[in-house]
């Protein structure tokens, strides 16, 4: 489901993964999106590692970092910052919004 005026997409329902969890997400004319919950609010990232390219949404999440299972890159999910060798480069952000049953993500760009 889109909104294509706003360049909005839902991602999935606020109840489809759960507090301290991470998901991959396809959006059309986007591609694939980790989607973060982190303390009930939820976050969107670029879910290739800009190291690697490898899946962040298959890595671990430990509280607001999420480590890439491939080479152990490591990102700040709020800001996208890289946290240090073997990752360098910051991995995209996007504004995510929520309703009372689901998340969305905001494509105009970066947040």
């Amino acid at each position: 489901m889109s909104d294509e005026a706003g360049g909005r997409h839902r991602l999935c329902g606020v109840d489809e993964v759960a507090p301290g969890r991470m998901a991959q997400v396809q959006v059309d004319g986007v591609g694939c999106l980790a989607v973060y919950n982190i303390d009930g609010r939820f976050y969107a990232t670029d879910d290739g590692c800009t190291h690697s390219a490898g899946s962040l949404s298959e890595g671990d999440l430990e509280d607001d970092v999420v480590v890439c299972p491939v080479h152990f890159g490591m990102f700040h999910v709020p800001t996208g910052k890289a946290l240090g060798y073997p990752a360098e480069v910051d991995v995209r952000t996007y504004v995510v919004e929520t309703d009372d049953r689901d998340v969305f993500v905001v494509t105009g760009g970066p947040s």
